[in-house]
């Protein structure tokens, strides 16, 4: 309590002999709690585009253990039921539409998980860019 009452003294007695200039130095470390500043505004993101690249990370994390890295079928899951997934590299010209493919992956079918309820638009429009790469040959 000494100690705490000695270095006030000490303080106060800087203050009150040098004037504001030693005052300061002692306060300088200080000094941001008494400046004003203006309120920091939250930066936005920006909006972030569908892409073939963040659509095969996508593909790679939540298809490929099914329909296989090339897109062939040959997972390293098969179906409940034996049989294989199946292969998305020579899909129809007609099920090679993003309207399609949106459909598909949004909603699942069969076996197909409902992948909306994890994956938002844009994930999901560059699981499409990237699913109808695959299928070049198909694509006008």
């Amino acid at each position: 309590m000494r100690k705490l009452l000695f270095s006030v003294v000490v303080l106060a007695g800087t203050w009150a002999f040098m004037g504001p200039v030693a005052g300061a130095s002692v306060l300088n470390p200080f000094r941001h709690f008494f400046e004003h500043h203006e309120p920091v505004k939250p930066q936005v993101p920006k909006a972030i585009k569908p892409s073939w690249a963040l659509g095969q990370k996508l593909y790679v994390r939540a298809c490929e253990s099914c329909h296989g890295p090339k897109g062939n079928g040959e997972g390293f899951w098969g179906l409940p039921t034996g049989d294989k997934a199946p292969a998305l590299d020579h899909l129809s010209p007609s099920e090679n539409t993003p309207e399609f493919l949106t459909r598909m992956i949004a909603q699942g079918k069969g076996m197909m998980p409902e992948w909306s309820l994890v994956l938002n638009r844009v994930q999901i429009e560059s699981l499409v860019q990237y699913l109808r790469s695959l299928n070049t040959q198909d694509i006008h």
